[in-house]
């Protein structure tokens, strides 16, 4: 798993490592904060009194915790570049001259060090959102809330 940068930041001599983990923590920031979204709709609408407040900033913690480190066992496996490149050479010999001439950086030589976390890390939170939705939709709605059903409906 290959790849050279094209961004503005290589412009600033940020190094290729350096915009991979960059993209990477930042897409899950956004999909945990995303998942937070649908947490604290849940809590407003449905458990401001239960347990749940006091687990809420743990679990929110945890999500960010979770979404800044998953990547990281990924990164200490990357392997040598001069290596990892000649290997890539040898694999693809017909590289066009804009691929070629640029600075190729080698993630991993095996996809199951960066497919695993990142899968893992999709799976974690899709499971999370499913039961964020779900608490949502199976809870009894507050006596002041008036289900969009209800509005139209047509009463006799």
């Amino acid at each position: 798993m290959a790849g050279f940068p094209l961004g503005i930041l290589t412009e600033f001599g940020v190094g290729t490592d350096v915009q991979i983990v960059y993209i990477v923590v930042m897409i899950s920031a956004v999909h945990s904060s995303l998942i937070l979204i649908f947490e604290n709709r849940y809590y407003i609408m449905f458990a401001k009194e239960t347990k749940w407040k006091h687990y809420r900033k743990l679990f929110s913690a945890g999500n960010y915790i979770f979404a800044f480190t998953y990547f990281i066992p990924a990164l200490f496996n990357v392997p040598d570049q001069e290596v990892a490149v000649r290997h890539l050479y040898e694999i693809i010999p017909d590289l066009s001259p804009t691929i070629s001439d640029s600075q190729i950086f080698v993630v991993a030589t095996e996809f199951t060090l960066v497919v695993v976390p990142i899968s893992i890390f999709v799976v974690v939170n899709a499971i999370e959102c499913y039961l964020c939705e779900h608490f949502e939709a199976t809870e009894k709605f507050p006596p002041f809330y008036v289900h969009p059903s209800e509005l139209y409906s047509e009463k006799g």
